[in-house]
């Protein structure tokens, strides 16, 4: 079972080192972790541009807000956008440097929609930083690759729910989050490259 999860492992949790870049996506959801991590890579001069990108989940159908964190980051919020932004601005990180997209409601229109905002905006993307959930990094990867196919794109997972390439074979709901991750790698992207 150890090389069996050392080969789940590889593969779901991609992770690259940060390199400076043109800009960092953050796609939605509801981990404020995330837009943290994006505004520490700011704050080192990675990328000018943050794209904060997601209205809520489909499955969902609304925005609930934040679980983790909730005293720290209080209010309600329509979008996971909005409440992204709220969390780049206490991070630091200056309005002008927020470009907000707020439609998305799955993992590839994160991307179709950013890849919209940075061609609106005349921004030619050759390298970009994609701070995602950890668990979450190999999809959202194919998926902006897809988007942005001449684009390097650097993967800089962020660890949620307690669960990390170290440790998501540990509990159910971590082993659960990273085989439906394995399979949703497979089949989402069957109908598009077929």
């Amino acid at each position: 079972m150890q090389r069996f999860y050392e080969e789940i492992t590889r593969f779901v949790f991609k992770e690259d080192d940060p390199a400076p870049s043109d800009v960092i996506w953050i796609p939605g959801g509801d981990s404020p972790e995330l837009p943290e991590k994006a505004a520490e890579l700011y704050r080192q001069g990675l990328a000018p541009i943050l794209i904060p990108s997601g209205r809520f989940s489909i499955t969902k159908g609304e925005f609930q807000g934040s679980e983790s964190q909730k005293s720290r980051y209080p209010g309600d919020y329509f979008t996971e956008c909005e409440f992204y932004c709220r969390v780049l601005r206490e991070q630091g990180v200056p309005e002008e440097a927020i470009l907000p997209e707020s439609r998305a409601v799955y993992t590839l229109q994160n991307a179709q929609f950013s890849k919209e905002l940075t061609d609106a905006q005349g921004i030619a993307v050759k390298r970009g930083l994609l701070c995602c959930k950890s668990f979450h990094a190999r999809r959202a990867y194919q998926y902006y690759q897809y988007i942005y196919p001449d684009a390097e794109i650097r993967v800089i997972p962020v660890d949620v729910y307690g669960i990390s390439r170290g440790n998501w074979m540990e509990t159910p709901e971590g082993r659960r989050k990273a085989l439906r991750e394995l399979s949703k790698c497979g089949s989402q992207f069957e109908g598009m490259l077929c």
